[in-house]
């Protein structure tokens, strides 16, 4: 993950819902083709 991503998944994990929540922490686990996966299918987060 790079810093930008980093710090957007830091966000989440502060501020949003249980879902963002658990979410970010699929993020921190990912390797980098699951991050752009999740990253397609959740951009709107």
């Amino acid at each position: 993950m790079n810093e930008e991503e980093f710090k957007v998944v830091e966000a989440m994990e502060k501020f949003g819902g249980s879902f963002v929540k658990s979410l970010a922490q699929c993020f921190y686990r990912a390797d980098r083709n699951n991050i752009d996966k999740l990253k397609n299918t959740f951009n709107e987060y």
